[in-house]
């Protein structure tokens, strides 16, 4: 009996390091500077107008993030919640925090989901600035 409760054990702890490693891994992969491509909405992408094509993105390891959008700059940190997947950005000037549901994240693309107080959600899609 105590060897199986020793394997359980084991077990869970290998797993939750595993599991540990893997959001890290998350987490690194989203410090990038990412360019906005457009966004979809109902299923529908709309891909980025003169306004918004020099929008950019930029994650920083230690918790700072450069944000131009829709022409105006914001400077501020960010937090990534792992285990909801959740990205929070949060303005230095004003205090506000915008919060987006990290989607899709590979080397070359991101994908953030607002949700608008009216519960329509919006993909924000990005490609990674090659430098």
């Amino acid at each position: 009996m105590r060897t199986w409760c020793l394997w359980i054990g084991l077990g869970l702890m290998a797993s939750t390091a595993a599991a540990q490693q893997h959001t890290s891994a998350l987490r690194e992969s989203l410090l990038k500077q990412w360019a906005y491509t457009g966004w979809e909405e109902f299923g529908v992408f709309t891909p980025a107008d003169s306004l918004r094509r020099a929008d950019r993105l930029l994650l920083q390891p230690d918790g700072s993030f450069h944000q131009v959008w829709q022409g105006k700059e914001r400077k501020g940190t960010f937090r990534f919640h792992e285990a909801t997947r959740q990205l929070s950005l949060t303005d230095a000037s004003t205090q506000s925090t915008v919060n987006f549901g990290v989607k899709k994240v590979t080397d070359s693309t991101l994908v953030l989901e607002y949700q608008s107080p009216d519960l329509v959600r919006t993909r924000h899609r990005f490609i990674v600035v090659r430098q």
